[in-house]
């Protein structure tokens, strides 16, 4: 009985005592220490659109999709993939998400006066600003925020003038290739080289030449293979040279792993270090093959950068009256000990974008795709050649190619079919031109910028 009123008496006990929390009205309320700025993002812009070279649309563009990385540690909020030229982030409303309820306060950049941040509120942006996260306690944490925008159009081709090798204009026939340090420009009247980072002092090379080994040259490891007088020549720095034999008949340019050639069967044949020559089979005639104007280029397969995409481009020899170049493709794979062949991308009524014959052809690997550039003349015999007037593209490794309106050529360009092209492993393009004398460099502004850093562990 005694256990009963000690059991009874817990329980009347315990009633009061929760009658006597579920009657208070001053319930207590946490404060938090730590806060920070948790995400960062923009809206809706004004937002001077380039129609054309020649003018702009005034228009919005929504910004919420371009991301903003927060840095806690340097306290830094940027995005890496900066807004388009024509942005206007002098009037900016954001959004900020910040942790534990805090404050946000934005700092004026031309004094230390304070003021508190509403979602409502416009900031000019145009210069890094300084936001305040405030806790309960009156502590802050401060960041600097910068909204990049871009200063220049992403696919705008932009060219500079590197100099004018002495005796250039007396060429007939040039070309120019590019390895990771030098640039060596190949004439009919000898060589020239210069460093490619900087390339304005041309220093002509003592290397004699016979008359055709300009367009008998490939860069492969840094190395330029020239073919002369029935013998490869190497070297690396256009000053020291080794010379051997050779049962090649025509050099025709390199992947990133091996030479190619004709060989003394007409034959296409590749080697790793130039001795060695292996043939290679090919789907057509060998009646299809280039002849003249002849480019080999390669570009990474976008599914295994360690396999390469080639073609071969050229026009037949000119009595034939061609109006469209030969294209061959085949794909290298280094690790595969069987080599795959050569396929001719034939001319037919299902591709009415085929590359045109041009003097003076020239292809290079360039911005994903393959690039062409040659003279506009036609390719019957005895005709009158053209100067260069556009480039070619082709976005689906060189079966459809169609004129390209958005890369410039440089501005005083003056080459009738008398120049080189090529392409290097900075994205930059190179023309030498023989008429003027002018050796031009030129990339697509975008393929210069750099990828700012987009996650961080800490």
């Amino acid at each position: 009985m005694r256990n009963r009123f000690i059991y009874i008496g817990c329980l009347l006990a315990c009633s009061v005592m929760l009658a006597s929390c579920l009657g208070k009205d001053d319930d207590e309320v946490t404060y938090y220490d730590d806060t920070a700025i948790t995400a960062f993002s923009l809206g809706t812009l004004k937002y001077n659109k380039r129609v054309n070279a020649d003018s702009v649309a005034n228009t919005t563009l929504d910004c919420s999709g371009y991301k903003f990385y927060i840095d806690q540690q340097k306290r830094i909020i940027y995005n890496p993939d900066s807004l388009p030229v024509g942005v206007d982030v002098s009037k900016t409303v954001a959004s900020v998400s910040v942790k534990n309820s805090a404050s946000v306060v934005l700092k004026d950049n031309d004094s230390d006066s304070l003021s508190y941040w509403a979602s409502s509120d416009s900031i000019d942006f145009t210069q890094p600003r300084i936001l305040r996260v405030y806790n309960h306690n009156g502590e802050y944490r401060e960041y600097t925020v910068s909204v990049n925008v871009h200063k220049q159009y992403g696919d705008t081709l932009a060219w500079s003038n590197v100099g004018m090798p002495d005796g250039l204009t007396a060429s007939s026939g040039l070309r120019i290739y590019a390895a990771s340090d030098r640039i060596f420009l190949l004439t009919n009247k000898g060589g020239f080289t210069a460093p490619r980072p900087a390339a304005a002092n041309w220093s002509k090379m003592s290397q004699p030449f016979d008359a055709m080994a300009y367009a008998n040259a490939a860069v492969l490891n840094d190395t330029l293979y020239v073919l002369s007088d029935g013998k490869l020549l190497r070297t690396a720095d256009g000053e020291h040279w080794t010379s051997g034999s050779t049962n090649i008949k025509r050099l025709l340019g390199a992947s990133k792993t091996r030479l190619y050639a004709f060989d003394a069967n007409g034959m296409i044949a590749s080697s790793t270090k130039g001795v060695d020559w292996t043939e290679e089979s090919l789907n057509e005639s060998t009646d299809w093959l280039p002849t003249n104007d002849i480019s080999l280029c390669a570009r990474p397969l976008k599914t295994n950068e360690d396999s390469y995409r080639l073609l071969l481009c050229g026009n037949r020899t000119y009595a034939l009256g061609d109006t469209t170049a030969v294209v061959w493709g085949k794909i290298e794979e280094p690790s595969t000990a069987e080599a795959q062949g050569w396929s001719l991308f034939k001319w037919d009524v299902t591709n009415p974008y085929p590359l045109p014959a041009q003097y003076n052809l020239q292809v290079v690997a360039y911005d994903g795709m393959f690039v062409a550039l040659g003279g506009t003349g036609t390719m019957m015999i005895n005709s009158t050649s053209g100067s260069a007037k556009s480039f070619y593209r082709s976005a689906d490794n060189g079966i459809t190619w169609q004129r390209d309106t958005t890369m410039a050529l440089p501005s005083g360009f003056a080459a009738f079919d008398n120049f080189a092209l090529t392409a290097d492993k900075d994205n930059y393009l190179w023309i030498a031109d023989a008429t003027t004398g002018i050796v031009w460099r030129g990339r697509i502004n975008r393929l210069g910028w750099t990828e700012d850093q987009k996650a961080f562990t800490e």
